[in-house]
């Protein structure tokens, strides 16, 4: 029986589990999905995370989602914020299974300190995958097949049985 069904969003679960930690280092840095430069007056200042989308992949299983989240952390110092991607990181793949998440591992890329060229600020960067588990919403049905229509002139019951199926 086939299913109709969802998979959470990478990114919301990635975040709730970030603000929820209970690491000092983790629980003092602000949050968001939107860059320090695209914020602009509103950025709320150091030490600041962001987590945004890198690649979805359906295609493997259609049970699961595997979403490669990129964590980018701004800090006083490349160090620093090497130090909080690190964090942060850790605070992901230390996650248990529950409901929507199977599992969460470090991704291929970082930790990687830079400079951000659009804000100036000392940067760093580190990947993790998220592997979802499906919402399923209702089971779909295979629909019944219709029967053939009947021949032309043809009876569509049989009111004896053929002679033929007697002699076995």
């Amino acid at each position: 029986m086939a299913q109709a069904a969802v998979f959470p969003d990478a990114q919301l679960v990635a975040l709730a589990l970030l603000r929820a930690s209970a690491i000092p280092e983790a629980a003092a840095a602000t949050y968001g999905t939107i860059p320090p430069d695209v914020l602009g007056d509103d950025f709320p200042g150091v030490p600041y995370v962001t987590v945004t989308v890198a690649t979805t992949d359906t295609s493997w299983h259609p049970y699961r989602e595997t979403v490669t989240l990129q964590l980018t952390a701004w800090e006083s110092s490349e160090a620093r914020a090497k130090r909080l991607v690190q964090v942060a990181r850790a605070v992901l793949v230390s996650h248990a299974e529950d409901d929507s998440v199977s599992s969460i591992s470090a991704g291929r890329r970082g930790p990687l300190s830079a400079t951000d060229p659009d804000s100036g600020l000392p940067m760093a960067f580190a990947d993790v995958d998220v592997r979802l588990l499906p919402e399923v919403l209702w089971p779909l049905r295979a629909r019944a097949k219709p029967e053939p229509a009947p021949l032309p002139g043809a009876s569509s019951t049989l009111k004896e049985e053929p002679s033929w199926l007697t002699m076995f």
